[in-house]
């Protein structure tokens, strides 16, 4: 994904998603972020391009279950998108 400096990234996920993080907050960082686990709300972040670069946005999904012991066995899910800023 492209994005130019000031422009901004709407991530919306369901709610057993964690909340959504940069690999780069030199060039993108989270601005707002609401929902997701434990939540049991829709995932909603908002990212914005601060500088040119290279960055990833992510988030992968949680449940109650991989925080106790023994752990549950679940698959878990990863969202990932990979910004270029120019």
């Amino acid at each position: 994904m492209h994005l130019r400096v000031g422009d901004r990234l709407t991530v919306t996920l369901g709610s057993s998603y964690r909340r959504p993080v940069s690999s780069n907050r030199f060039v993108i960082i989270r601005r707002r972020a609401a929902g997701g686990y434990p939540t049991g709300q829709e995932m909603t972040a908002t990212f914005k391009a601060v500088t040119a670069g290279r960055a990833s946005v992510s988030s992968e999904t949680d449940a109650a279950c991989l925080h106790v012991t023994p752990r549950c066995e679940i698959a878990q899910q990863i969202w990932v998108v990979h910004i270029v800023v120019r």
